[in-house]
């Protein structure tokens, strides 16, 4: 599938979802008002009906044809004509509140006009078959009746919550739908990403490998010409290039094998004591054979720091980086090869002063099959493993490796690791 393609897919679908989530809300958000509104009424209904009971058990009147005021979202007043007992109001409440179907927890209190508060209250739980519990009597009070006792609804959110129940097991389940959805998004979008990696990786091994093959195939049919063996000097160039380009494939395919092996989880560390700056002088060494005059390097390190590594991919993890400073600079490369003890830890610091790495790439370079663009310049090779190696070996070390880089500046590399001192 084309990438217009897929954009307008993920963008329509992006949209749909957006739209079914803003539909559920909107009608989740309007039933739940709507189960507020009713059970707002029952009470209303159910409290009247208790200041008309009380009126006829003390044979008065209801003073109004509203007595009940809501003050609040959770609090009731009701007026009335005198003062009443507290038990007679708590059995009204009770009894008249489950017949109108309001099976939540509420608080009462009743207003005393000489003492100017709230007295004889309790909390009721209709759920526990009407159990009554002393009330804090926190309830606010409210200056237009002489008379009057609050409800308070402690659990009334709770309780329109459990009415739709339905509606949100509903919702829940098109939840799930749409984070299955988005992952299988996601899944098909990093598959697509991976696919187009690895026909990148494939492109470029398959360029990798032909320029050597190649090499050696035009380097074979000069050592068959005749007369080849009368002409010592130059049938020993053509076996150093067979030699120099046999070693140069090799190594690509080692490359290629050493990052199988960390995809399957095959390889096995074989650590050992190291002393960093003897194995950092040997890397230097071969390097200053392998590139005499593409690179000037610095070296700056302190003498007797040992660390636990396997010497073989310590040493292939800084050519690694090494390689990286080369390939990626302009002109001759000017890198410095250090380290920097801290209290408990030692970094080796790899700097170059190349092209450096645009800021959206930095993060994503250790990364498997990820090369930095380089425009239309081509001459740098690799299939994209080389940091996505060195990364790994970090990690099966236990070592943390960062990276800062500046695009026309250069880039610096630190790992991070335990040290002690050599006795």
């Amino acid at each position: 599938m084309k990438n217009v393609a897929i954009r307008w897919v993920v963008a329509l679908g992006i949209i749909t979802v957006l739209g079914i989530v803003a539909a559920q809300s909107f009608w989740v958000i309007k039933i739940w008002n709507a189960e507020e509104r009713k059970l707002n009424q029952q009470i209303y209904s159910a409290l009247k009906e208790v200041a008309y009971q009380l009126a006829n058990h003390s044979q008065s009147v209801v003073s109004t044809d509203h007595p009940v005021k809501q003050l609040s979202d959770d609090y009731f007043v009701v007026e009335l004509t005198d003062i009443v007992d507290a038990k007679v109001l708590e059995h009204y409440l009770k009894t008249t509140l489950i017949e109108a179907d309001v099976v939540a927890d509420f608080e009462y209190a009743v207003y005393d006009c000489t003492q100017q508060k709230m007295v004889c209250g309790n909390r009721i739980s209709i759920v526990n078959a009407g159990v009554s519990e002393p009330t804090n009597l926190g309830f606010p009070l409210y200056d237009k009746y002489t008379y009057y006792f609050g409800v308070y609804f402690p659990n009334k959110s709770s309780y329109v919550f459990s009415e739709m129940d339905t509606w949100f097991i509903l919702s829940s389940v098109l939840l799930l739908v749409i984070l299955f959805f988005g992952y299988s998004l996601l899944v098909i979008l990093r598959q697509k990403r991976w696919s187009e990696l690895q026909k990148d990786f494939i492109n470029n091994m398959t360029h990798e490998f032909k320029t050597p093959i190649s090499t050696i195939n035009v380097s074979a049919d000069v050592l068959q010409a005749p007369g080849i063996i009368e002409q010592p000097q130059r049938l020993n160039n053509y076996a150093r290039i067979i030699k120099e380009q046999s070693l140069r494939l090799n190594g690509q395919v080692e490359k290629v094998l050493q990052v199988a092996k960390l995809e399957q989880r095959a390889l096995c560390l074989h650590t050992e004591m190291v002393n960093l700056s003897h194995e950092l002088q040997i890397i230097l060494e071969e390097f200053q054979t392998r590139y005499p005059q593409e690179a000037s390097i610095d070296l700056e390190v302190e003498e007797g720091i040992l660390i636990v590594a396997d010497p073989m991919h310590f040493r292939n993890v800084v050519q690694n980086l090494l390689d990286n400073a080369v390939k990626y600079s302009d002109v001759t490369a000017q890198i410095r090869l250090g380290t920097r003890t801290h209290k408990k830890t030692v970094e080796v610091v790899i700097e170059d002063r190349g092209r450096g790495i645009p800021s959206e790439f930095v993060n994503k370079v250790f990364h498997k099959f990820v090369r930095v663009p380089t425009g239309n310049q081509h001459d740098v090779k690799g299939f994209g493993l080389g940091l996505y190696y060195v990364a790994r070996i970090c990690k099966l070390h236990c070592w943390k490796i960062s990276i800062q880089s500046e695009l026309g500046k250069g880039t610096l590399f630190k790992i991070e690791m335990p040290f002690s001192l050599a006795s």
